[in-house]
C-alpha cells in the first residue's frame, strides 16, 4: 500500500510539473526571445500568466517549507501534549495506588475493632482491589475432604509469608519443601480449560496478586464449571506440584462448589 501511494504521488509531482514547465519555457520564449508573433494584448496576457505562475510557484513553495511543517509540528505537539497529559494522570494513579497498598497492606486485619481513623476507607478498598478475599473470609462451610489426608494448614497466604520471610538464598529450598503437601483450601473461582486432554481450573486464594493453577483429576464431573460465575466460592483439595513466581500449581484436584446463602 505504502509502495502504491508512493508511486501516484510521484505521477502526479511529474503530470503538473511537465506541463507547469512547458508553460513556463514557452511564455519566456514568445516574451522575451521572439517565438512566435503574438499581438501586443497576447504579450501581456502571457506576462500576466507568467506572473501569476511565479506567484503561484512561490505561495506554494513557502507553503510547503513552512506550512506544512508547521502543520505537522503543530499536530506532533499536540499529540505529545495529550500523551504526556495522560501520562500524567497514570503517574498519579498509580502513585495514589501505591501509597494506598503501602497504607493498607495487610487485608488480615480488617476485621479489627481499633482501625485508626483514616482506614475507615479501607474495607471497601480492598475489596474492590481484592474482592475474593472478602468471599473466602465470609465462608463458613467445614472442610469437605478427608482432613488427616488433606491438611488445611498451611494455607497459599501462610506459605507465601514463609517462603517471603526467607533469605534469597533459602527461598529455593522452601518452596521445594512444599512440593508433595497435600491440602485443601477455600478459593474463588476464575476460569476453567482443557490444554493437552488435562482440565485445569484458574483460582484465587487467600494470597493477593499470586494465582492458584489446579489440574484435576482424570474422570471427574466438570459439567459444574462451565455454568459456574466467576469468584464463586469452592472447596479444593489436591497435592501441590511446585511454586514459581506468584503462581502456585496444584495436581490431582478435587473440588466442591459452595453454596453461599
Amino acid at each position: 500500500m505504502n509502495s502504491t501511494n508512493e508511486r501516484m504521488k510521484w505521477i502526479l509531482f511529474w503530470s503538473f510539473l511537465i506541463p507547469f514547465l512547458l508553460a513556463v519555457f514557452g511564455t519566456l520564449a514568445s516574451v522575451f526571445l521572439g517565438f512566435g508573433s503574438p499581438t501586443q494584448n497576447e504579450r501581456e496576457l502571457l506576462v500576466t500568466a507568467f506572473l501569476v505562475e511565479l506567484a503561484a510557484c512561490i505561495i506554494a513553495l513557502f507553503y510547503s517549507i513552512f506550512g506544512l511543517k508547521r502543520s505537522a509540528n503543530d499536530s506532533e505537539q499536540i499529540e505529545n501534549s495529550k500523551l504526556e497529559s495522560k501520562v500524567e494522570e497514570l503517574d498519579s494513579k498509580i502513585l495514589l495506588l501505591v501509597e494506598r497498598l503501602n497504607e493498607y497492606s495487610n487485608p488480615s486485619q480488617l476485621s479489627e475493632v481499633n482501625i485508626p481513623e483514616r482506614t475507615s476507607e479501607r474495607p471497601n478498598f480492598i475489596q474492590e482491589l481484592f474482592p475474593h478475599l472478602d468471599i473466602i473470609a465470609k465462608v463458613t462451610t467445614p472442610p469437605p475432604f478427608d482432613i488427616e489426608e488433606y491438611t488445611i494448614h498451611p494455607t497459599w497466604g501462610e506459605i507465601g509469608e514463609d517462603i517471603d520471610s526467607a533469605k534469597p538464598y533459602e527461598r529455593t529450598s522452601k518452596r521445594e519443601n512444599y512440593v508433595g503437601l497435600k491440602v485443601q483450601w477455600i478459593c474463588t473461582y476464575e476460569n476453567y480449560y482443557s490444554s493437552n486432554n488435562q482440565q485445569i481450573l484458574n483460582l484465587n486464594g487467600d494470597r493477593t496478586m499470586h494465582s492458584i493453577t489446579a489440574v484435576l483429576k482424570e474422570g471427574l464431573d466438570i459439567t459444574r464449571l462451565k455454568t459456574m460465575d466467576k469468584l464463586s466460592p469452592m472447596w479444593v483439595a489436591g497435592q501441590i506440584k511446585d511454586i514459581e513466581g506468584i503462581g502456585l500449581t496444584l495436581e490431582q484436584v478435587e473440588f466442591k462448589p459452595i453454596q453461599i446463602e
